[in-house]
């Protein structure tokens, strides 16, 4: 679960400096590896989908963003696989 959260801050500290971002992030943080994917949902929204892999666990979190300048969220929840 911590590196699907540190893919998704990594995907909004992405948003921050970039606010017209999409696309794939990948990471790899010691001995696993997590993606976020930014999708632009219409006008300033966006989605956030990250999910985080040690061996054969993943988690995944999934984050809706209202506004991208500032970023202000609407959810952030671990979803299922």
């Amino acid at each position: 679960k911590n590196l699907a959260n540190a893919c998704a801050e990594n995907a909004l500290s992405t948003i921050r400096l970039t606010p017209a971002f999409t696309g794939v992030l990948p990471l790899t943080l010691g001995t696993g590896t997590c993606t976020a994917t930014v999708t632009n949902t219409g006008g300033t929204t966006r989605l956030v989908v990250a999910s985080g892999t040690v061996g054969t666990i993943v988690r995944r979190v999934n984050i809706v963003v209202a506004t991208v300048a500032p970023v202000a969220l609407t959810s952030w929840q671990e979803v299922a696989n």
